[in-house]
């Protein structure tokens, strides 16, 4: 059985987006999601190796995060 520990869920200022950072390794460095919630398809690329913290910016066009070394 796989420990999945997910961190954070975001949602957009639009509510276009949300974004949720999951850890499937149990190493405490998460990688980011997107996901179109309009036609419910993830985003084909992921942001690896952050703290899990996620926030948009209040226009939408920026994801905030912070990258791990």
């Amino acid at each position: 059985v796989q420990n999945i520990l997910i961190s954070s869920i975001s949602i957009s200022q639009d509510e276009k987006l949300i974004a949720y950072s999951v850890d499937l390794k149990g190493s405490e460095y998460y990688d980011i999601y997107l996901r179109n919630l309009s036609n419910k398809k993830n985003y084909n690329y992921s942001i690896k190796e952050t703290n899990g913290s996620i926030l948009f910016s209040y226009d939408n066009k920026y994801i905030l995060y912070v990258k791990l070394d």
